[in-house]
């Protein structure tokens, strides 16, 4: 597979998301940050970097919460997940813990 290709799916997976932001923002605005922007701004800075360019690898690296020294390059069964993704079930779980009755029986 191609680089360009790659990207142009990756980008393309913020259209299967589109569902997570409707549910994000019902939050309101104790909710996290709405992954349809944190997506935009991910777009906006991958398309800005050159594809043989290593600082478009360096910018897709901080995506992921790994270690410095750690390559993993087993996405096939544990991949790891990006850093909105994380950061969205991180959030979500402290709301429902600020009020479990209401926010997981219908308030999210």
């Amino acid at each position: 597979m191609e680089r360009r290709a790659f990207f142009k799916g990756l980008l393309a997976s913020g259209v299967a998301l589109e569902a997570i932001p409707r549910s994000v923002s019902a939050m309101g605005s104790k909710g996290p940050r709405p992954v349809e922007e944190q997506l935009g701004q991910l777009a906006t800075d991958v398309s800005d970097l050159a594809v043989g360019d290593g600082g478009l690898w360096q910018r897709v690296r901080r995506e992921f919460q790994m270690s410095d020294n750690v390559i993993h390059m087993n996405n096939g069964s544990i991949g790891a997940s990006p850093r909105v993704v994380t950061d969205g079930i991180v959030e979500a779980l402290g709301l429902l813990e600020a009020d479990p009755y209401h926010n997981t029986w219908g308030g999210l």
